[in-house]
């Protein structure tokens, strides 16, 4: 049996870079966070304007600072400044500079009892709401900076306001942390689903990559074996399963004259040739080199079989033009039927035997004991 000597390399596909936009956070969600941050920004400004004048206030330079460092924490600037080191010790730096930025903020407009919040924010941004660790390393910053602020309230060297600019203030943050959550919760089952969807995906281009034929784009020899599997699983006498097995005659003089990327295309020709001449309904494959399978799942019966034959058999009668060569290939086929569930090894056995006995045949009446058919070359 003829068999190129250099098919073209399997791919098994590009990898697909899934990047579905984020799921956007619903109007609840914006209307809330957009009232909370604005009760906050109001509580600020207001409680910064009431304790600006108060013995022992903070400037006015040194909030505006503070706020300015604090916010832009999450800046490209500030995380490259933060990098460094393994990622545990990189996320720790950022709560803990965040946290501590974040409470003197709070502090510096006299309301201290909102840092175990700002606290808790922080921490769980950072690591990205596992409730955990969010509670961990916020309860511990939490109260530590409360028990040291609260020292400063007590020793008088803070101010902490009291009443509605207070309760503004933290129902604004309060806010902020649960739409942080709910969004980010968002975000996790989009990641979630894009991941589901790119492993499908993944799974499907393996599939098909294990089941085809990387040159021809036909069914390989796994999925010729299914698709023959299937087919004479579901065999009846009104439901033939039919399989006609094919090889080239003539193959192997045109890989030697011309290489095997002329070989090649020849097959990718021959390939194409095959679907049009087997059918719709037909399932073509390469099994091998120089040998292609048509399964034929559901024929009316054995004519139709034949039908089939005649036509795959004929498909070859032009010359393939390949590059400027005009190529004549023969080709040889067998066929084999079954009416009712048989092994689909059995049935490919019967096809390539009948196949060897046609090829036999046509050497007799050519006087030919090669079994090639030379490539006519113009």
């Amino acid at each position: 049996m003829e068999r190129p000597g250099g098919a073209a390399g399997a791919d098994c596909g590009a990898d697909r870079a899934l990047q579905p936009a984020e799921p956007r956070p619903s109007r609840v969600l914006v209307v809330v966070f957009s009232v909370g941050l604005a009760a906050l920004v109001v509580s600020v400004v207001v409680a910064a304007v009431q304790t600006g004048s108060a013995p022992g206030a903070w400037p006015w330079p040194v909030v505006v600072a503070l706020w300015t460092a604090f916010l832009g924490l999450r800046h490209d600037a500030a995380q490259r400044w933060m990098a460094g080191g393994d990622l545990r010790r990189r996320t720790a730096r950022r709560v803990v500079f965040g946290q501590v930025l974040g409470s003197l903020a709070l502090v510096s407009c006299a309301l201290p009892t909102l840092v175990p919040l700002a606290c808790l924010l922080v921490a769980g941004v950072h690591v990205e709401w596992r409730w955990r660790r969010a509670l961990e390393a916020g309860a511990l910053a939490g109260t530590v900076l409360s028990v040291a602020v609260g020292a400063g309230v007590e020793a008088g060297v803070l101010h902490a306001l009291r009443g509605a600019t207070e309760q503004a203030a933290a129902l604004g943050l309060s806010s902020l942390v649960l739409t942080n959550v709910a969004i980010l919760a968002r975000q996790r089952e989009g990641s979630k689903a894009a991941l589901a969807r790119a492993e499908r995906s993944r799974h499907a281009e393996l599939l098909h990559a294990a089941q085809h034929d990387a040159l021809t784009g036909l069914l390989g020899r796994r999925g010729t074996a299914e698709a023959l599997t299937t087919a004479c699983a579901a065999a009846s006498s009104q439901s033939l399963a039919a399989v006609v097995f094919c090889d080239l005659d003539g193959f192997k003089p045109v890989n030697d004259q011309h290489g095997h990327e002329v070989g090649d295309r020849v097959l990718v020709e021959v390939a194409h040739r095959l679907r049009q001449a087997a059918g719709p309904t037909a399932q073509v494959g390469r099994t091998g080199g120089d040998e292609f399978v048509v399964v034929l799942p559901a024929a009316s019966g054995p004519a139709a079989v034949q039908s089939v034959a005649e036509r795959v058999r004929a498909c070859l009668d032009e010359p393939l033009v390949v590059d400027g060569l005009v190529l004549a290939l023969g080709l040889s086929a067998g066929t084999a039927a079954c009416d009712a569930p048989a092994p689909a090894e059995e049935l490919l056995r019967r096809a390539d035997a009948a196949m060897y006995a046609v090829k036999a045949r046509r050497r007799e009446e050519r006087g030919d004991r090669s079994g090639t058919r030379p490539a006519v070359v113009g």
